[in-house]
């Protein structure tokens, strides 16, 4: 009898040992934030930067495609 209370008392302690631990782990995280403010001047050239990275981006191919076109075109006629 004491041995099968041993056995119970031992079976919580152990599902409690490792139910409790990975709550820990489900539990979301502390997120910290830091706000950084640019100046309008920066703020305005990295706007246009951007942009001009977005405009060189789609037409390095339309130009690739336009010399390959045209070589074509030379060949072909």
């Amino acid at each position: 009898m004491s041995r099968n209370i041993f056995a119970k008392a031992f079976a919580i302690l152990l599902t409690v040992s490792i139910v409790a631990p990975s709550a820990f782990f489900i539990a979301p995280q502390r997120a910290n934030a830091i706000i950084v403010f640019e100046s309008g001047l920066n703020l305005v050239e990295n706007t246009i930067s951007a942009v001009n990275n977005v405009i060189q981006g789609i037409t390095g191919p339309i130009n690739t495609a336009a010399n390959v076109a045209e070589q074509i075109n030379t060949y072909v006629l």
